[in-house]
């Protein structure tokens, strides 16, 4: 529902699927899982393309450390992880 969404450009539904989707992996595996943070940095790019950065910052935050820890420096999640942190200073 986020990729058609966001195809839509329909920021709102797309975050919100991203939302549901990350909370049911949280509440399913916990929050430091890693398919729940990579669904978490899926949810903080959404929020920085809707221009919604402080929570954007806020999403990253909570979730760079289980993307640091369970990820391979090569994977699309700590590109992902990379470039929030370059587009998101604090």
């Amino acid at each position: 529902r986020a990729a058609l969404a966001a195809a839509r450009h329909d920021d709102a539904a797309a975050i919100a699927a991203l939302r549901r989707a990350q909370a049911l992996l949280a509440d399913h595996y916990g929050a430091a899982h890693p398919l729940a943070a990579g669904a978490a940095l899926e949810l903080a790019a959404a929020l920085h393309g809707a221009g919604q950065d402080d929570e954007a910052r806020t999403v990253l935050a909570a979730n760079a450390a289980p993307v640091e820890q369970n990820f391979a420096a090569v994977s699309s999640e700590r590109r992902l992880l990379a470039q929030l942190r370059d587009a998101l200073p604090r």
